[in-house]
């Protein structure tokens, strides 16, 4: 699998060993689109990508307003 990180966007959280990251990434040629996922380190400071779901910027809109009415809202769990 070939892959192509054009853009880091946010690096949402991190630890010593992953760090979760919204990226700008291009994935085996296709266009780039926003990718969430965890990427593995090594000690070297290397980065490996693990699990992660990619969004066309139409899907990632609708998740922004999920996201935005859920968090606004006066009452969420």
């Amino acid at each position: 699998m070939q892959y192509e990180v054009e853009k880091t966007i946010a690096e949402i959280s991190a630890g010593s060993s992953t760090a979760k990251r919204l990226t700008l990434t291009s994935w085996n040629g296709n266009p780039a689109k926003l990718d969430l996922r965890i990427w593995r380190i090594d000690k070297n400071g290397d980065s490996q990508p693990g699990k992660g779901v990619t969004l066309t910027e139409d899907e990632a809109a609708t998740v922004a307003t999920a996201i935005s009415d859920y968090l606004g809202g006066a009452q969420h769990e």
